[in-house]
């Protein structure tokens, strides 16, 4: 069995990040005429904004901020997957699953590709344009609409953190963990005479625990 990789330098120095937010003045006007709750929209928004920070920063971990120096990083074949002649995105994706594969770690248990929107629509140009005849059940469901939920035995996430031209592939619950300090958090601060503002932080960390777990290119 695999033991992980501690990296105790990660731990030494690992620092408290906040995350936070906060919203415009809404007012007292606002809040008595609107047929909606703003506050609760307000808060919702707000949440979702504290979620992708929380989001990016995984990102720029498992990335090495794109200067990977532990991670497992290759270039993708010739000119990448915007090149309908040259471009290979299943090729890519099976190299940086064997190459965690040699490392001990099982990619297709809880693997996961992360790309961008742009990406994802390279991936399924190839996937329908390209080889669509090869793979016509695959081809088709794309076609009519249905979501590209997984492939190659790895989880599909679309997410525009990710940054153009790069695809990221590491193995939930085991290439990195989110270490929180304190939980979101949301307060609303009351403006006598004027209105609310609401606050929403969130305080933690993401540490990078098994680097040859991941693969970036």
């Amino acid at each position: 069995m695999h033991q992980p990789q501690t990296n105790l330098l990660l731990v030494i120095l690992l620092t408290v990040k906040k995350f936070y937010i906060k919203s415009e003045l809404i007012s007292i006007e606002d809040e008595a005429d609107s047929d909606v709750d703003v506050l609760g929209v307000t808060l919702r928004d707000l949440l979702r904004s504290i979620a992708m920070q929380i989001d990016t920063r995984c990102y720029a971990v498992l990335t090495e901020n794109l200067t990977p120096a532990n991670i497992n990083t290759v270039a993708a074949i010739d000119d990448g997957w915007d090149d309908l002649s040259t471009g290979n995105p299943i090729l890519d994706i099976l190299k940086a699953k064997q190459t965690i594969r040699s490392y001990r770690y099982d990619p297709n248990t809880n693997g996961v590709l992360y790309i961008n929107s742009i990406e994802e629509k390279n991936l399924l140009n190839y996937l329908i344009s390209v080889k669509g005849s090869s793979i016509p059940g695959l081809s088709n469901s794309t076609v009519e609409g249905q979501r590209l939920m997984e492939i190659l035995n790895l989880k599909v996430v679309v997410s525009e953190n990710a940054t153009t031209d790069y695809a990221l592939v590491f193995i939930e619950g085991t290439s990195f963990c989110w270490k929180s300090f304190m939980p979101i958090t949301s307060q609303t601060e009351v403006i006598v005479g004027l209105g609310k503002i609401v606050h929403v932080w969130q305080e933690g960390e993401a540490i990078l625990e098994n680097p040859r777990s991941v693969f970036n290119y």
